[in-house]
């Protein structure tokens, strides 16, 4: 109820504030957006078509939000990693505001993101999500990317063979380096920049595992892919749940694994990534945003 209550006089605080940077007719509109997603849950859900683009000659679905007053503007609007994907009640809602606001939005389906993976390839599926919403919009399209997403949104507006047709990205609760990323998942430090100090914090257990879950399937065992799979599971339902006796069962692969969620010291979560195994450390350097010069990127 205090939030609710707040609202009124932030909001009112936020269009005095756009009136001054932008102009007039754009900052009613930011206005009545930012009214929306504070109310996000009382909102009529707009109903989605439905399409299917091709993502390197494999075909995936797609929903597309549009009212009929869309401008033809193009949004791509990407989950994070979640098993809902993009039929997440609150990404619906999302997209629909987003629609009304003048987008037309596209959500795709993400088979990775679904089963919590993150994956280098990933980029060339949103990259293809962009060029069909372009095809079919005839005009610009950005991307809204969404926590993990965040990361493989970048990679494809560095691809350029061929091009994503990417105007701009709006990235949210995104990473830049992975390895500090890392380090506040597994031991809550954090710090503003490489010389700074570590700062104690409180990440979501949620991130952790997601990130075991996520890298279950690449070690090499059959068995020990499956073992690592049940716990982060286990963890996801419940972080407090007991796991000693499936740890036990862990060959060298799931102990590195292992390793780096134990480690409490910050400055040591580099010499624990460099011992995982080899199919781990790739994609992580792959998806490393921090790694990459963006200095040539034309995407705002």
């Amino acid at each position: 109820m205090r939030r609710r209550r707040l609202f009124p006089f932030t909001a009112a605080l936020l269009l005095a504030a756009a009136l001054v940077a932008c102009a007039p007719l754009r900052a009613v509109e930011s206005f009545f957006v930012l009214a929306d997603l504070a109310t996000m849950h009382d909102s009529v859900p707009l109903p989605p078509t439905h399409t299917t683009y091709d993502a390197n000659g494999i075909p995936l679905e797609a929903d597309i939000y549009q009212t009929t007053e869309g401008r033809g503007a193009g949004l791509v609007l990407v989950p994070g990693a979640s098993r809902a994907g993009k039929d997440d009640p609150r990404l619906k809602a999302l997209a629909g505001i987003l629609a009304r606001a003048g987008f037309t939005v596209m959500v795709p389906d993400i088979p990775n993101l679904r089963t919590l993976r993150v994956a280098p390839e990933d980029a060339r599926t949103i990259a293809a999500a962009a060029r069909h919403l372009a095809e079919r919009t005839n005009g610009p399209v950005g991307v809204a990317a969404l926590s993990y997403a965040v990361g493989p949104t970048v990679l494809a507006a560095l691809d350029t063979a061929p091009a994503p047709s990417i105007s701009f990205i709006v990235g949210i609760g995104g990473y830049h380096d992975l390895h500090e990323t890392l380090a506040y998942m597994t031991t809550g430090h954090a710090r503003s920049g490489p010389d700074a100090p570590w700062v104690k914090g409180n990440p979501n257990p949620y991130g952790k595992w997601a990130f075991v879950r996520a890298n279950a399937d690449r070690l090499s065992l059959p068995d020990e892919r499956r073992l690592m799979a049940r716990i982060a599971d286990i963890k996801l339902h419940n972080p407090n749940a007991p796991i000693d006796a499936l740890r036990g069962g862990l060959g060298p692969e799931g102990r590195a694994v292992m390793a780096l969620l134990d480690n409490p010291d910050p400055d040591q979560v580099s010499m624990f990534i460099d011992s995982l195994p080899a199919t781990i450390r790739t994609d992580i350097d792959a998806l490393d945003i921090s790694r990459r010069d963006l200095s040539a990127m034309t995407t705002r």
